[in-house]
């Protein structure tokens, strides 16, 4: 499969699961070079990223039991949650896969399913993101941005 197909699959298997690839802050999303995004005025941004790697943050065999989605739905729930504790609501994620050839069919999908079911109840679309080969492993990385009034964003 190329990357274009890829990138259709993931973009198609999120939307299934009920997330949107654009909404009332997506300017521009999926499809071109960078994501534009609005934040609402007089709001600031909040800006987190989260990466989950093969046999660091999870195991590949994992998947017998949580199946490849789990592994989706654990990097976007990562990511959303350092927006929640902010007080930050979601304007928009990037995800961005590292794929090991050995990847089994359908695995791509179902991590695509578990990122969307999150980012479905997060209330947050999928703007963006990249696909790259990996032999090391498969990797997860969502970027997410929010937003929060001025000055009222909830710190340590």
């Amino acid at each position: 499969m190329d990357e274009k197909a890829r990138i259709e699959l993931v973009l198609a298997a999120v939307q299934a699961a009920g997330a949107r690839i654009s909404g009332e802050a997506v300017v521009l999303g999926p499809g071109d070079d960078a994501a534009l995004l609005r934040p609402p005025p007089g709001h600031e941004l909040v800006w987190s990223s989260d990466e989950q790697v093969e046999d660091s943050h999870f195991r590949r065999s994992w998947s017998e039991w949580a199946g490849f989605a789990g592994f989706g739905t654990k990097a976007a729930g990562a990511s959303l949650s350092d927006l929640a504790a902010m007080g930050a609501e979601p304007l928009g994620a990037l995800l961005s896969l590292r794929l090991p050839p050995d990847l089994p069919a359908g695995a791509l999908e179902e991590i695509a399913r578990g990122v969307g079911e999150q980012l479905a109840a997060g209330g947050c679309p999928l703007v963006g993101g990249n696909l790259a080969q990996d032999p090391r492993g498969l990797g997860l990385t969502l970027d997410v941005l929010g937003h929060v009034p001025a000055g009222r964003a909830w710190r340590r």
